[in-house]
């Protein structure tokens, strides 16, 4: 793979960001996701520059698998619940603040134990979901392209279309 193709694969992913009808291979989704993960992490104030394009890439994706785009949002469900556990933080900093006030010796430290475990527990489930949905979303990445068309257009990718006809070759007896 040349520098060219991968310019060209990540210009591609760039331009057609408004794009999410079609699909997308998984040599562009992955060229494109190694290319905006370092983007993000040498300079983060570029990180709604890079995000742009990469959810109507990721839409693409699951089209080239079979799958509707809305699979493509379990890739976001934790940026989602950053913000649920976010404003948990903030009432639970809220409420330890009330109960200095409000609560003395024994009860206030069960108070702040209290707090401590549903706090543990709303992390761990957090985490959980996390990791699940993240994890079935690039599951469903690695997955090879539907080598035939789909309601969502023709196969992108050359080499699927050469290993599904090579193996089909390879099973048909030959006839001499």
């Amino acid at each position: 793979m040349t520098f060219n193709e991968i310019k060209d694969s990540i210009v591609g992913s760039v331009k057609n960001f408004k794009d999410f009808n079609g699909r997308a291979d998984r040599k562009e989704f992955w060229l494109y996701t190694a290319v905006a993960f370092v983007v993000n992490m040498l300079l983060p104030v570029l990180n709604i520059l890079v995000i742009i394009p990469y959810v109507g890439l990721s839409v693409r994706r699951m089209h080239d698998i079979g799958k509707r785009g809305y699979w493509a949002a379990l890739n976001f469900v934790p940026a989602v619940l950053s913000i649920g556990v976010w404003f948990l933080a903030v009432i639970a900093g809220l409420s330890c603040f009330w109960a200095q006030e409000e609560l003395y010796g024994s009860e206030l430290e069960t108070f702040y134990l209290i707090i401590c475990i549903v706090i543990g527990l709303v992390l761990a489930g957090y985490f959980l979901i996390c990791l699940v949905c993240v994890g079935v979303f690039i599951w469903l990445c690695c997955k090879k392209s539907q080598p035939e068309t789909n309601q969502w257009g023709p196969c992108p990718a050359v080499d699927v279309k050469a290993d599904y006809v090579s193996s089909a070759e390879s099973t048909e007896p030959k006839s001499e």
